[in-house]
């Protein structure tokens, strides 16, 4: 695992903060549980007025269209809930397929 905090704000309020640990906790969550990744990086970054966090594993990757339209146990209710979560912080939640393999999930938020 890799980290680096490119950020100058010491917190965020305590509603950003439950829902950025979420969004994170089920972006790690699914990358142990699907990606088969050796390595993960996590950047929190500071543009402007935005607070971004970015997740980016060398696994196996996804596609991720096709996995927020199946339905039942492997729904991709989680990526749903992200998506949402980041909504109610009018931010937005992106997951992308890296160069390598893997992807790269990027959630920017207004602070």
């Amino acid at each position: 695992t890799h980290f680096s905090n490119n950020i100058d704000i010491e917190r965020l309020d305590a509603k950003h903060e439950i829902i950025v640990f979420r969004i994170f906790q089920e972006l790690i969550q699914n990358i142990i549980k699907h990606a088969k990744a050796k390595n993960i990086s996590v950047f929190l970054e500071e543009e402007e007025d935005s607070f971004i966090l970015v997740v980016e594993d060398d696994g196996i990757g996804f596609d991720v269209e096709k996995a927020l339209t199946k339905k039942g146990f492997d729904s991709g209710g989680g990526l749903s809930n992200m998506l949402y979560r980041a909504n109610l912080l009018n931010g937005s939640f992106e997951i992308l397929k890296t160069d390598f393999r893997g992807t790269k999930s990027i959630m920017k938020i207004p602070i």
